[in-house]
């Protein structure tokens, strides 16, 4: 008896955890525009000045001129005029990360003429030191780069795709330097790298897109090693790619965009890091940048897309199983090339920034869907002990709607994040 009313209240968890889904149709606010004064490349949000509110960095190039830019936040999603910091060799694309353990947040670049990474260090008050270049070997250009502790050492390092067919690591001397680049795979045509946990063994896995077809998953051993899975054919020449859980398992699946045809595809990780071909949907006009979040607050991850040659960006809503609906676009910048998600306003909603490559812009769209209330797990409307039980008996069996974090495991950071949820309250 007690198991069975265990599992009635996981069951009625999953049925009530969200609330109704908002209008597609308007979603996001019209766009706030600003021009950079130079063409961006690629785009990140994080917290550089420690006041709450997610910033933005710009990877950019015009006239000769080659620096980073910043957005400071003001709190409400709108932003301070950006503000240029040097570097010496045109950059291609930009992440962030805390490389020398100071609890800042760093702007690692990868650049575009030669096949260096730079890294500029935060200060936590949104300033950061001259960048610093280092080699990755080869030459030609990075495509793509990604940070994670792949020798477990407890410093991240850097992992990039150089020449479009090298997967080197740098290892990080936690410091916020990098030491000598190791080759680790030779691929064909790589285009885009993503980093997560995907088998849960506790080391970082990389996912690796090309322009042959393929999705292929290098998992993470212990002492900066790799294991190759035989790659995924997703059918399409991959143009950029990332992760989350699109079926609500408590797995991250990759999420590609593509070109050849024209295409967002799913690729579906069964557990421990398998993966296979799931399933497709078209899209109109080239896609280039993707992102992922629950805008429509329905409790399924969507993705947003940045179109190329065009002044839009396209949603497609997931269902929860996979699949995507078709696109619904919303007016931003020009020849979007990358897009990046997450809460620039603090209402709890997922918004969006992109960077328009021939339109020398970002665009802002902030989300007008009233976010859920995730830690009511009761779906009350309000947050007593009922859902603090309910989460228990979640986390006891180990049901998705208890991956808070959401990782697909179930440790201490998603009790930490139900708490967190349960202590911000409802709106």
């Amino acid at each position: 008896m007690q198991n069975q009313v265990a599992l009635f209240s996981v069951l009625m968890i999953g049925a009530v955890a969200y609330g109704q889904a908002c209008d597609p149709m308007s979603i996001f606010a019209p766009e706030v525009r600003t021009q950079m004064g130079s063409e961006p490349e690629d785009i990140a949000a994080a917290d550089f000045d420690e006041d709450g509110d997610l910033d933005l960095v710009i990877a950019g190039v015009t006239l000769g001129t080659r620096f980073f830019q910043v957005m400071l936040n003001n709190g409400d999603g709108s932003f301070a005029a950006p503000v240029q910091h040097p570097l010496m060799s045109n950059p291609f694309c930009v992440v962030v990360a805390d490389m020398n353990n100071d609890s800042h947040m760093d702007v690692i670049v990868g650049h575009g003429s030669i096949p260096d990474v730079s890294i500029a260090l935060g200060d936590g008050m949104g300033g950061f030191s001259p960048a610093i270049q280092y080699s990755a070997g080869g030459f030609a250009t990075i495509n793509d780069l990604v940070v994670g502790d792949w020798d477990g050492d407890g410093f991240n390092d850097v992992a990039v795709v150089v020449n479009g067919n090298h997967i080197r690591t740098l290892q990080g001397d936690g410091a916020g330097g990098l030491g000598p680049q190791t080759t680790k795979l030779t691929f064909g045509v790589s285009v885009a790298l993503a980093v997560a946990d995907l088998n849960a063994d506790g080391d970082p896995d990389l996912v690796l897109g090309d322009q042959n077809g393929e999705v292929k998953v290098l998992y993470g051993i212990a002492g900066d090693d790799f294991a190759v899975q035989t790659g995924v054919d997703v059918g399409v020449f991959v143009q950029h790619l990332d992760l989350a859980d699109m079926d609500n398992d408590g797995d991250l699946d990759v999420v590609v965009s593509g070109i050849l045809p024209s295409e967002i595809v799913v690729v579906e990780n069964t557990g421990a890091g398998v993966m296979t071909l799931g399933p497709s949907q078209s899209i109109a006009i080239v896609p280039q940048g993707v992102a992922t979040a629950d805008f429509d607050s329905d409790g399924n991850n969507d993705v947003i897309v940045a179109l190329s040659n065009t002044n839009a960006l396209a949603l497609m809503r997931g269902n929860g199983d996979l699949t995507l609906n078709t696109q619904i676009n919303y007016g931003a910048g020009f020849d979007n090339l990358r897009v990046v998600a997450g809460d620039l306003d603090g209402n709890g909603s997922a918004d969006v920034a992109c960077a328009s490559g021939n339109g020398l812009s970002v665009s802002v769209l902030l989300n007008t869907c009233a976010a859920g209330c995730p830690a009511d797990l009761t779906g009350e409307g309000d947050l007593n002990f009922l859902d603090v039980s309910a989460f228990l008996a979640a986390y006891g069996n180990m049901d998705p709607s208890a991956d808070f974090e959401p990782d697909g495991m179930f440790n201490f950071l998603d009790v930490s994040a139900f708490l967190a949820a349960f202590a911000a309250g409802c709106p």
